[in-house]
C-alpha cells in the first residue's frame, strides 16, 4: 500500500501534465483515497480528473456514499466493464462497444454528454 501523501509527493514533480487518470484495479474500490487524491489535482495542481470503472454511472449513483462522493469529483468517467466480445478499437478511449464515456459537472456528477 502507498500513502496518499506519498502519491501527491511524486505527482508534484511532474511537469507538462494536464491531468490523471484513475485505472487498473477498481479505483471506486478505494473511493476515499482516490477523492482525496483527485481533489488535490484539481486545486492544487489545475489538472483535469478522468477515471476507468467496471461500475456503471447508475451503479455507482445507486450505491452512494463515498463511491459517489469520488465519482462527483470527475470531469470525466468511463463506465461498465470490458466485455472481449464487445471488443472495438475504434473506439476513442475505450475498448469495449457497452463501455460509455461521460462528460460530467465537477461537484454534482451530472452527466452533460455521452460518446
Amino acid at each position: 500500500m502507498v500513502d496518499v501523501e506519498e502519491i501527491k509527493e511524486r505527482l508534484r514533480g511532474f511537469k507538462g501534465q494536464a491531468g490523471i487518470t484513475f485505472c487498473g484495479g477498481e479505483p471506486f474500490e478505494q473511493p476515499e483515497a482516490c477523492l482525496e487524491i483527485s481533489k488535490w489535482c484539481r486545486e492544487e495542481l489545475g489538472w483535469n480528473v478522468w477515471s476507468f470503472s467496471g461500475y456503471t454511472y447508475e451503479s455507482l449513483q445507486e450505491i452512494g456514499g463515498e463511491k459517489w462522493e469520488f465519482l462527483k469529483s470527475l470531469d470525466a468517467l468511463i463506465d461498465g466493464p470490458f466485455i472481449l466480445a464487445e471488443r472495438d478499437l475504434t473506439l476513442k478511449f475505450r475498448g469495449s462497444r457497452n463501455q460509455r464515456l461521460l462528460h460530467l459537472e465537477y461537484g454534482t456528477g451530472k452527466i452533460l454528454r455521452i460518446e
